[in-house]
Formats: C-alpha cells, sequence, structure tokens
C-alpha cells in the first residue's frame, strides 16, 4: 500500500505543477503474486503546497529582517529548563555551532554586577507573576566582546503555572554608543559653557 505520497504533476493549461496527496491500497486475487486491482484516491493538495511556500518564505523575510535589525529570538521551556535561540540570537552571543543554551549558561553571558541581577530578578518575576520586561543591559560574548543588548520576554501560564518565557533579544551596541558620545559632547559643551559664563 501506498499512504500519504506527495506528486507533482505538470499542468500544461495552468503552466504549473498541480500537487497531489496519492494513496494506494492494492487487492489480490488468491495465488497471484499481482494485483488485479487497485484502490486510489488522488487529493489536491495544490493550494496548501503555495501557502506553505508562501509562509516558508514570509518566515524567511522575518529572518533576514532580525538579521540585519540585529534582533533574535528566544524561547525557554519552564519545566525543563530548556532554551531555545534563533540563529540571530546566537550571532549576537557570538557562540559555536554546538554551544546549547540553557537558563544557567544564558544568564552568565549577562555582565556580572547590575546588569546580571537585573535580568535574573526580570526572570525570576516573569517566572512567578506572570510579569513582562523590557531590559537594556551589557553582555560579554562567548568571544569576550562586550555588548549592549535590550531583552524583552513575556511569560505564559498554564493552569496557574508558567510553563514558558519568550521574547526577543537586540544588539543595540551602536545606538548604546551613539548616545555615550552625544551625553559627552553635551557635558563637555556644557563644561565649557560654565567655563565661560565664570571668566565673562
Amino acid at each position: 500500500p501506498v499512504e500519504g505520497v506527495t506528486m507533482g504533476i505538470y499542468h500544461p493549461q495552468r503552466e504549473d505543477y498541480v500537487w497531489l496527496l496519492v494513496s494506494a491500497i492494492p487487492e489480490f486475487r488468491e495465488g497471484q503474486p499481482r494485483p488485479w486491482r487497485v484502490f486510489a484516491s488522488f487529493v489536491d493538495i495544490s493550494a496548501q503546497r503555495r501557502a506553505a511556500a508562501d509562509l516558508g518564505q514570509y518566515n524567511d523575510l522575518i529572518e533576514q529582517a532580525g538579521r540585519l535589525a540585529r534582533i533574535g529570538v528566544w524561547q525557554l521551556e519552564v519545566p525543563s529548563g530548556s532554551v531555545t535561540w534563533s540563529a540571530v540570537t546566537r550571532e549576537i552571543h557570538e557562540v559555536p555551532a554546538t554551544f546549547k543554551p540553557d537558563l544557567g549558561n544564558s544568564l552568565a553571558f549577562y555582565v556580572e554586577g547590575d546588569s546580571r541581577e537585573r535580568i535574573q530578578s526580570a526572570v525570576q518575576r516573569a517566572m512567578t507573576t506572570g510579569e513582562d520586561y523590557d531590559e537594556e543591559l551589557e553582555i560579554r560574548s562567548f568571544r569576550g566582546r562586550r555588548r549592549w543588548v535590550r531583552t524583552i520576554g513575556h511569560a505564559v501560564f498554564e493552569h496557574g503555572a508558567c510553563v514558558r518565557v519568550y521574547g526577543t533579544f537586540h544588539d543595540i551596541t551602536d545606538s548604546h554608543e551613539r548616545l555615550r558620545q552625544l551625553t559627552r559632547q553635551s557635558e563637555l559643551q556644557q563644561l565649557l559653557m560654565d567655563i565661560a559664563t565664570t571668566y565673562i
């Protein structure tokens, strides 16, 4: 028997392929090695196939946009403690292909002190109270580079217990550095004005 086999047949009038889901069950007569008839069904799944292809292209576009904007996604499965990172999130952390994130080593990337304490508290509150968080914090990548990131988390509860926390992970190092430079320039200008006012 053949069950659920996808087959593409070119349709000359449509100038495109028609995609069929084919199932077939042979019927044998006693003592005969070859079937004497076959019961077959053909289901046109062209629309579903096109929709799946469009969805795949859409997901690719989302991934490309995220890569250009340096925005990744992540998910924590609370019962198991397993963590999933998108390709962009892995790139921001600069981890090797063999690296497997979990809750412990994910939090360890945050620079010890204020950044790590804030993310630990934010994740804990999300898992216990369902409170969302939006934090700008500093990490040290697998290769030792320091980066500023904006991380957003949202908790999912089922039957009163947190089962999942997911969110986005945005590399804001460039914008953070530009803001720091502007702040320094503003402070310098203010200092020069104060000096000028003092001696005029």
